[in-house]
């Protein structure tokens, strides 16, 4: 490993660093512990908003939308804003079913 003398020599080197297509690679790590990446959970979203002049109680809505809808591997909410929100779910299919329910006309009056 090089040493430098100062930060303008390491800015020096790291102008001068340049991969070419055969040095693709990954990183080598020393340590003998395997290494596991911390991926998130993927999820897909819906964002919705509710359509009233009243400042809408964010837990009781919550509650209310996890009991109706009792997708199976959960739905995590979002407060994104004066009535606007973000329906996370952990499944596509049960997005895409929530997805069709809301997508007609009154569909939250027929639900409740």
């Amino acid at each position: 490993m090089a040493a430098y003398s100062s930060t303008s020599d390491i800015e020096t080197a790291c102008a001068n660093v340049s991969l070419e297509d055969e040095e693709v690679g990954g990183l080598v790590f020393s340590s003998s512990a395997p290494v596991v990446a911390n991926r998130p959970r993927q999820t897909w979203s819906i964002i919705g908003r509710i359509l009233t002049d009243k400042s809408v109680n964010f837990p009781v809505m919550q509650q209310l939308f996890a009991s109706v809808w009792r997708p199976v591997k959960g739905v995590r909410i979002k407060d994104l804003g004066p009535n606007l929100f973000l329906f996370q779910f952990y499944n596509e299919k049960e997005r895409d079913r929530i997805y069709n329910k809301l997508k007609a006309p009154g569909a939250l009056n027929k639900t409740f």
